[in-house]
């Protein structure tokens, strides 16, 4: 009995609540009220200053790279022998045409079967 109760005063208090919203009032929203006002621009002295604008010399700094040097593990050949006893020279890296930029290029693609609908995808048993 007392979960009764408690359910009807949850629903009652709900039904409130609708009930009041249901009374609010709509509101005209115009266009004009979503533009951004802007406050109106004033200058400041340096904006008139002669002697800012007149001035030909830029107050930059020159930045310079430092000079490149050698160091130790560029002049190390053991850094620089690696094994390349897997690489090798395949046909299309010899072919002159895939190097010219004029001649136009042909390559075979891969090509695939149809597809066909099977049993499993329309059986209406499997997908419901």
């Amino acid at each position: 009995m007392k979960t009764r109760m408690s359910q009807l005063v949850v629903a009652l208090i709900f039904v409130t609540l609708f009930a009041v919203n249901a009374k609010a009032t709509k509101h005209d929203v115009k266009a004009s009220s979503h533009e951004n006002t802007e406050v109106a621009l004033e200058f400041e002295n340096w904006m008139m200053d002669e002697n800012v604008w007149s001035t030909g010399t830029a107050h930059y700094a020159e930045v310079t790279e430092p000079g490149l040097e050698l160091e130790s593990w560029m002049t190390i050949p053991l850094v620089w022998d690696f094994q390349t006893k897997d690489l090798a020279l395949e046909e299309w890296m010899t072919d002159e045409k895939v190097w010219d930029a004029e001649s136009p290029i042909t390559i075979e693609t891969e090509t695939e079967k149809d597809l066909t609908m099977e049993y499993w995808m329309v059986n209406r048993d499997i997908w419901n």
